[in-house]
């Protein structure tokens, strides 16, 4: 536990045995510890090991080390976070402040107003790509392509329509998708989506008017 390897060094035992004076309230005379914290050098060095350990577990959990994070914490401790992390895109500003009590609703859009502008200049470009490389092999708009090339690591990057639903099942072993209604169905488009993002991949959830195309999905493949 952080603070622990500090907070030790510093704590002493006062002994309340029978027959001894001890503070009112302390039935059964049990024993007291007390003592000074550490100084502020060592309670930064605690802070920041305790960072670290954060840091490490985001970065592991974030596949895309270059994507766009947006950082909500208290403001002693984004400068230890910046530090620690090998996140290379940790934007500006953070959302500063004591979160632990907010709304995930409320922080979602806060973050959002940050990196709106720039997922929108992505999305733009993107499309623009996606129109010039139509018909070059280097796309795909059947879910019956799309999924095995996510699941192969092949879509650099993924169009799903808003709401899409695709049922159907994907045999890995055949390497083929398929439309269908039976009860081992599964969402197409949602596999596609992960497989993308895990192979990593970009995913754009976009309304059906920002769609490249009338499809469902709509990918442009690393090759």
């Amino acid at each position: 536990m952080a603070g622990w390897e500090i907070e030790e060094q510093h704590l002493q035992l006062h002994d309340i045995r029978p027959g001894k004076t001890g503070p009112p309230g302390n039935a059964g005379n049990r024993p007291i510890f007390h003592g000074q914290g550490g100084g502020n050098d060592d309670r930064e060095v605690d802070v920041e090991k305790f960072i670290r350990a954060v840091a490490a577990a985001v970065d592991e959990a974030i596949p895309h080390p270059d994507a766009p994070v947006v950082l909500a914490c208290d403001p002693a401790v984004e400068p230890f976070f910046r530090r620690c992390t090998r996140l290379s895109d940790v934007v500006e500003p953070a959302l500063r402040g004591n979160h632990e009590h907010s709304d995930d609703t409320a922080v979602h859009a806060a973050a959002w107003s940050v990196v709106a502008s720039r997922f929108e200049a992505i999305e733009r470009a993107t499309r623009a790509r996606f129109a010039d490389l139509r018909g070059t092999g280097r796309t795909a708009e059947r879910i019956e392509e799309v999924v095995p090339a996510a699941c192969g690591g092949r879509v650099d990057t993924l169009f799903v329509r808003e709401g899409a639903r695709v049922r159907g099942i994907f045999d890995p072993d055949a390497w083929r998708a398929r439309r269908t209604e039976d009860e081992l169905a599964t969402d197409l488009a949602n596999l596609a989506a992960t497989d993308t993002y895990l192979n990593r991949g970009r995913v754009l959830v976009v309304p059906p008017e920002r769609m490249p195309t009338e499809a469902a999905v709509a990918a442009i493949l690393r090759y």
